[in-house]
């Protein structure tokens, strides 16, 4: 009889500590399963917060590209407008020079007669 108690408290003891050790398992498995949720949810934001910024950096590559266009056209402009000024000083001093040959002529001419 005794030894049948004995049996009867040892199943008792590994009864409780299979049922002890099940709550822990179930007890991490409830920390783990929330640590995915935490993780997927940080994993979302991530995915969000890339998406954002790719959306961003495409926005000002697109503005880099019409301001790249933009002072391209400037650039072309300016060359013109350098040009046109380089042409200008040239006929000026073109007509400076012919209205001074006149003035040099028309004054040898009327010194020598």
């Amino acid at each position: 009889e005794f030894d049948e108690i004995g049996i009867q408290e040892d199943q008792k003891r590994r009864l409780l500590d299979n049922s002890e050790r099940l709550e822990r398992t179930g007890n991490h498995l409830k920390d783990s399963y929330r640590v995915v949720l935490e993780t997927e949810q940080i994993g979302t934001q991530v995915l969000q917060d890339l998406s954002d910024q790719r959306e961003t950096t495409q926005r000002a590559r697109g503005r880099l590209r019409e301001t790249d266009a933009e002072l391209g056209r400037s650039s072309r402009l300016l060359n013109s407008m350098m040009m046109r000024a380089l042409r200008d000083k040239i006929v000026l001093i073109a007509v400076a020079v012919a209205l001074f040959l006149v003035l040099f002529l028309s004054i040898y001419f009327s010194v020598s007669d």
